[in-house]
């Protein structure tokens, strides 16, 4: 599920229920993740990279729905690919901005957010809560593990419910959720 930060704290309890499915654990398969369940470096799992253990032994992005799908038939929420945030990165962010409601954050800067993690990356960094910061560009470098989520309008899916306004909009703009292509 894809809700640029900067659509708000209502939205985000959204994603919580999406990232979950209806489960109290942390990941899919209950409160430890493995290559069963995501896509990361476990550091165990050998396959046909030989001893790059990264990517669950492949050392690469897999194709989406590579793993089940969670409750809700959203696939990869957890590791395969980190994903870009709107958002760029300040040290003072949480307490400057967030905190008293300005969730877009700061208007420029060096490196952008990017949530969650990534086939190359360990356990503890898969979480939808975790934060990295990256530069949107690194010289000749390609971010091969970091992506975006594809969105659409909840009004574009005929989401409505009788006697109250269309729920794809939200502050007068359309609510976005992830549509796995």
């Amino acid at each position: 599920m894809n809700i640029p930060i900067h659509r708000g704290a209502i939205l985000a309890g959204l994603l919580v229920v999406a990232l979950a499915a209806g489960s109290a654990s942390r990941y899919p398969g209950g409160q430890e993740v493995s290559c069963q369940h995501a896509i990361l470096d476990d550091g165990m799992t050998r396959g046909s990279a030989g001893d790059e253990l990264d990517g669950c032994g492949e050392d690469r992005t897999w194709p989406v729905g590579s793993r089940a799908a969670n409750a809700f038939g959203l696939y990869d929420m957890h590791g395969n690919v980190g994903e870009w945030l709107h958002n760029w990165y300040a040290p003072d962010a949480p307490a400057g901005f967030y905190a008293g409601g300005n969730l877009r954050g700061p208007e420029s800067g060096m490196r952008r957010l990017v949530r969650g993690g990534s086939w190359d990356e360990n356990r503890s960094n898969l979480r939808s809560s975790y934060r990295n910061v990256k530069p949107p560009v690194s010289g000749g470098a390609v971010y091969g593990s970091i992506g975006f989520r594809c969105a659409r309008s909840l009004s574009d899916l005929g989401v409505r419910r009788e006697g109250k306004r269309d729920r794809g909009q939200m502050f007068g703009r359309p609510r976005r959720i992830a549509v796995a292509i």
